[in-house]
């Protein structure tokens, strides 16, 4: 689970990084945002993200050179009893969905 969540709490990205907001809610697919429930949603609302079964804030943005919808964050996240710190590369795409770059995997999330 805790990779799950590490790799979902990229989902953050300063507004300065992009013309668009952030905050919101994203889900795996567009199917899954029309659910009442899914464990893969996950709510942005500023630096605060919430999961399923646990949370991340995250700090450091660092802009990265050629990247206007994209940022590198220091992630402080707690779920399930334990607490542990990682990093993401975070970036809008096109559509607004996010794209999420976590310790070798990317994944997309589509705005619900």
């Amino acid at each position: 689970m805790r990779w799950i969540v590490i790799f979902l709490a990229a989902i953050a990205i300063s507004t300065a990084a992009s013309s668009q907001s952030i905050n919101g809610v994203y889900d795996i697919s567009p199917e899954a945002c029309t659910r009442e429930m899914s464990d893969g949603r996950v709510n942005v609302q500023g630096n605060n993200l919430g999961f399923w079964e646990s949370a991340c804030q995250l700090t450091n943005p660092t802009t990265v050179r050629g990247m206007q919808a994209g940022a590198l964050f220091d992630l402080k996240c707690s779920g399930e009893g334990e607490e542990w710190a990682s990093r993401a590369l975070v970036g809008l795409d096109y559509d607004g969905g996010l794209i999420i770059y976590n310790d070798g995997g990317m994944s997309k999330y589509f705005r619900c």
